[in-house]
């Protein structure tokens, strides 16, 4: 029995691998052509390798990945600061009299700030600022108390990175605008405020640090100066115009978001 059961395997074995090899002229052309199909299919699935300028714009892509600042990236920001520092004001009364009013005193800004990435190392933006500060007297034969500021200031900005990383970006940061604004000034009597306007100039050293590609903290140091002429409201009760300087170091911190404007 089982001689019997081993001969029907081996001859049901056989007789499967003899239909499944190429035997024959037939046999061989009918699986050349199965075989040369699936060539062709496999062919015509298989992804090409992409052209050169596709792999330089993937190069480019990445090597820009690892910097903060880079071409036609947007990068604007929210931040506030104190400025530790001087005033000095120049009162003219009616009698054409000029009273000197130096101070010394402590300010405060918040600022919006855009800049737009030139190159990997210079990016050109501009600022708007909220200022004032307040200043006590230094001198103590004044007629006056001290003097305060309030205003306005827009300008443009550059910055020029000596660090450009994924993560950090180190600037400096000249900067140049104008100012509008007020000064009201005490002589222990009463309050004189006047209006004007001028120029402000300054220079900034600051770091970006961003948590994610897009958001980040800012940190600042630097000075400003702040130049002003005004007329009083009050110059038909004794003084007529002023011309102040103020200004500063200050610190400053606040959010920045990057926007690549290439990707849009």
């Amino acid at each position: 029995m089982k001689i019997k059961l081993l001969t029907f395997l081996f001859i049901t074995t056989c007789g499967y691998l003899s239909a499944q090899a190429p035997f024959g002229p037939a046999t061989v052309s009918r699986n050349a052509s199965k075989w040369q199909t699936k060539s062709d299919l496999w062919s015509a699935l298989k992804p090409s390798a992409p052209s050169t300028p596709l792999l330089t714009n993937l190069n480019t892509s990445r090597r820009y990945a690892t910097c903060a600042n880079r071409p036609g990236v947007l990068q604007l920001g929210l931040g506030y600061g104190a400025t530790i520092g001087a005033g000095w004001m120049l009162v003219t009364d009616t009698g054409l009299l000029t009273w000197p009013e130096p101070g010394l005193g402590m300010g405060y800004h918040i600022n919006f700030r855009a800049q737009y990435g030139i190159t990997e190392g210079i990016s050109l933006g501009c600022y708007l600022r909220k200022e004032g500060g307040v200043y006590s007297t230094t001198d103590v034969e004044t007629f006056f108390n001290g003097f305060t500021v309030s205003g306005l200031g827009l300008g443009f900005e550059g910055k020029g990175y000596f660090v450009n990383l994924e993560k950090f970006a180190a600037y400096v940061a000249p900067s140049i605008g104008v100012s509008f604004g007020s000064a009201t000034i005490n002589d222990k009597v009463k309050n004189h405020t006047g209006k004007g306007g001028g120029f402000s100039y300054g220079g900034t050293l600051g770091l970006n640090w961003y948590w994610t590609e897009a958001f980040g903290m800012s940190f600042d140091f630097g000075y400003s100066v702040t130049s002003q002429n005004g007329i009083f409201d009050t110059r038909k009760n004794g003084y007529v115009d002023y011309e102040m300087v103020y200004g500063g170091m200050y610190v400053g911190t606040g959010l920045v978001l990057n926007f690549d404007t290439r990707r849009y």
